[in-house]
């Protein structure tokens, strides 16, 4: 009668099990083998709120041995009890399992060799126990720990090269979620877990956010929107204010927190907020190099691109958002360096022309633009502010007409001083460069330039103009060098660069003020004749 009984509650244990694997795999996506998963959850009917698993108890429980029916039926003799504590013990089990797992991080332990080693164990485990079912993720939790790994997995699925390794750690994330769930644990159960207070401003950085944000959408997908993860942590933290405090404290500390920012800014995007009030919710407005970070810029312009799909007639504007906050000046420097990055270059375009287009509308002039763009005359200009005069003169006037236009604002001298200060940056030299075609249009030659540009002879001329002399008279003896005269004044002008100590390898730099990288073909082509030249003339 014994006997019968034992062998009564060994298939009802095994019946239970069929049906629980039946059931789950009826709503659980087919991994192909990639992951083992528990078969059953008893551990999870027995303590619903078991979360963390750090404790490292001695257990007496070994696996049972494949076909041992019989030694079976002798550990079940004692009755249903007996039983009972078998299902009890599979995360005692799994304990045992994880201490015999190599003593590596939890990142190491997420690779594809040793999750795909560790599967095929966990798939022999089961396929010879007819109670004790483990899984991949309950030994990893039980060997690592909820916390150390679930930030794991995070980072594991976004540096995955592997798509066959990216499935894995995708599928132990699911099974992860699975397990809190059906352990009863709501999305509050799972942010003490994850023990996000005790992380301070630190947490808006952090991957648990990204754990929690998964979670939430896990536990209700269908009422899951990109809201979901701020209005969790306002109900949490007690309101939108304290959250908002927690941003600004770390992004002060240098962390990213566009997670949390794209949520918010979804929030109150629904509630209608306008796109000045979001954009000062986040303190954008405090820093200009916050608020043209490639994320903010384009999170915010989207922001202000729905809002105005949403509310035709009162549409904003991101560039006045940006220039009411900054000024002009600050904003076209900003756009000029973002023309230099791929993830804001289509944004700052749009952005620029706007802004280019708008002084052209509202009649500004060129003696305004230096205003705006605060340009020291006196000083030269940098390359930001050139780039914005040229283009400013361009789109008003076209290409053609920017040396003409400069001209007619500095006069030959101004300008060509003008430029000479302004030379260091790519801007400043290609206009200067175009200055000079431009006098050698107007007759303007070697032996008449002094008097003809600064209205001074060679004898009078400061070491500024000279400079400027020389750089026009390396450019028109070049362009008419197929000439025997001019061939002849150009080795005359080199004698006069070697007398003043100028060399083949300093050459770029003495004349043009120009390194190799950044020198027109022109000047390198100077250069090689020069460098010809010299041993010519040592020769001689």
């Amino acid at each position: 009668m014994r006997l019968y009984l034992v062998a009564l509650l060994v298939t009802g244990a095994c019946l239970v099990n069929g049906e629980r694997a039946t059931s789950f795999q009826q709503t659980t996506p087919d991994y192909s083998n990639v992951i083992i998963r528990s078969l059953t959850d008893h551990q999870n009917i027995v303590a619903p709120k078991r979360l963390l698993r750090r404790y490292r108890e001695d257990d007496e429980e070994r696996a049972i041995g494949g076909g041992a029916i019989s030694e079976l039926a002798t550990k079940l003799k004692g009755g249903t009890t007996n039983l009972a504590k078998k299902f009890v013990g599979i995360n005692k089990y799994e304990d045992q399992l994880a201490n015999k797992l190599d003593p590596i991080s939890v990142y190491n332990a997420l690779t594809a060799p040793r999750l795909t080693k560790l599967t095929a164990d966990v798939e022999k485990i089961n396929s010879n126990n007819l109670i004790k079912k483990v899984s991949v993720i309950g030994i990893l939790t039980a060997r690592y720990g909820d916390v150390s790994l679930a930030k794991a997995l995070v980072t594991a699925k976004k540096e995955a090269g592997d798509p066959v390794l990216a499935l894995q750690i995708q599928a132990l994330r699911k099974d992860q979620m699975t397990r809190w769930l059906k352990g009863g644990n709501s999305v509050d159960d799972v942010f003490n877990l994850l023990k996000i207070l005790d992380d301070g401003y630190h947490m808006i950085a952090s991957r648990k956010l990204e754990v929690l944000d998964d979670y939430i959408k896990f536990v209700n997908p269908k009422k899951y929107d990109q809201t979901s993860l701020a209005k969790t942590l306002i109900k949490t933290y007690g309101s939108e204010d304290k959250v908002l405090k927690l941003l600004e404290a770390g992004k002060k500390h240098g962390h990213m927190a566009n997670l949390l920012e794209k949520s918010l800014l979804s929030k109150w995007a629904g509630e209608g907020q306008a796109p000045i009030t979001a954009f000062q919710r986040l303190k954008l407005h405090l820093s200009v190099d916050d608020a043209f970070a490639a994320d903010n810029l384009n999170k915010i312009a989207k922001y202000v691109d729905d809002f105005n799909a949403k509310n035709s007639d009162t549409k904003k504007s991101t560039l006045k958002l940006y220039t009411n906050s900054f000024g002009d000046a600050a904003v076209a420097e900003k756009l000029v360096s973002a023309m230099d990055n791929s993830a804001k270059i289509s944004i700052a375009m749009k952005l620029q022309t706007q802004q280019l287009q708008g002084w052209i509308n509202s009649g500004k002039s060129l003696d305004n633009m230096f205003t705006i763009l605060k340009v020291e005359k006196q000083n030269g200009a940098t390359s930001w502010q050139l780039d914005v005069l040229e283009k400013f003169i361009t789109s008003k006037s076209g290409e053609q007409n920017v040396i003409e236009t400069l001209t007619k604002q500095f006069g030959n001298t101004d300008l060509a001083t003008f430029l000479e200060r302004s030379s260091k940056s790519t801007t400043g030299a290609i206009l200067q460069e175009k200055q000079f075609t431009a006098l050698i249009g107007k007759k303007i030659r070697p032996e008449n330039f002094m008097s003809s540009v600064f209205k001074t002879v060679p004898a009078s001329a400061t070491r500024e103009q000279k400079a400027i002399a020389a750089k026009n008279l390396a450019s028109i003896l070049e362009r008419a060098s197929k000439s025997t005269a001019a061939t002849t004044l150009q080795k005359k002008q080199f004698i006069a660069w070697i007398n003043r100590g100028v060399e083949p390898e300093n050459f770029l730099f003495s004349v043009f003020k120009k390194s190799i990288i950044s020198a027109t073909k022109e000047q390198i082509s100077i250069k090689a004749k020069f460098k010809a030249f010299v041993p010519i003339l040592n020769s001689e």
